[in-house]
């Protein structure tokens, strides 16, 4: 059943590892995703013919499968295997971290 205002749109898939479609490949609106485990990408072409990627998952990140409590940050055990935990004392909500990067020459 359409909606008024809609047009169904096509989806094209890959398994080809960093593949991204040109803008030839799709009409506006129309999606694409790279479905190999080194990529997971969906990419999306806009009203002016760009195609931007919309969502990826290069590190293989397992998320969640339902949302933490109210404080609580994301943290990973190191294997790709994310969880919510609460912050350990010391930190909490509307703490600023300040962090600095040094720049080998």
């Amino acid at each position: 059943m359409s909606q008024a205002g809609y047009t169904p749109i096509q989806l094209y898939r890959t398994t080809t590892a960093a593949a991204a479609p040109l803008a030839a490949d799709l009409a506006p609106g129309e999606l694409a995703i790279n479905i190999n485990d080194a990529d997971m990408a969906l990419y999306a072409e806009n009203a002016t013919g760009t195609v931007k990627r919309l969502i990826n998952n290069p590190a293989g990140l397992k998320y969640p499968t339902a949302d933490g409590t109210a404080n609580q940050v994301i943290k990973t055990d190191g294997s790709g295997n994310l969880s919510f935990t609460t912050p350990s004392a010391g930190i909490s909500a509307g703490t600023s971290i300040a962090l600095a990067m040094v720049m080998g020459g």
